[in-house]
């Protein structure tokens, strides 16, 4: 797993499990770790920054919750969605679903949890990824490329 080469959001509250996750997240060689505590923040810090993926708890400062975040992330961004929560109710998971959801983790959760999540991101959002001059290109097929800076068809 290259994991320095992409950049992470921390959407997440509780200052303890947004350390923890960070932790890990640095001990799997992620350089470029973003904590922020809401969605406020979250929307300014995408807004301003490059970023890959975000992990996203449900309950979050403000009035707008993690689900609402990822879906305003969303409108605009095509940001790939690791839920963390300790909400694990039908209900929380289908609404969590209508989103750009690429996993959802049940607190408590630990090392190993983390790092097959990122795994699982990284081989299925990004698989056609590839850097060409610090600019983000999608491989569509064969014939056609995706610029995500730039919104064109190559």
């Amino acid at each position: 797993m290259n994991a320095n080469k992409y950049n992470i959001l921390i959407v997440e509250d509780e200052y303890i499990n947004s350390e923890y996750l960070r932790h890990v997240l640095i001990k799997l060689g992620f350089e470029t770790i973003y904590c922020v505590t809401n969605a406020h923040d979250a929307l300014e810090l995408v807004l301003k920054n490059s970023i890959d993926f975000a992990f996203m708890d449900i309950n979050i400062d403000g009035a707008i919750d993690g689900i609402m975040c990822a879906k305003l992330l969303n409108q605009k961004y095509n940001l790939p969605i690791i839920y963390t929560t300790a909400y694990s109710d039908s209900t929380t998971i289908s609404e969590a679903s209508d989103t750009n959801i690429y996993g959802y983790l049940i607190k408590p959760f630990d090392t190993k949890d983390i790092e097959v999540i990122c795994k699982i991101v990284l081989k299925t959002a990004f698989k056609n990824r590839v850097k060409n001059n610090d600019e983000s290109v999608i491989t569509i097929c064969e014939n056609y490329k995706y610029n995500t800076q730039t919104n064109h068809l190559l």
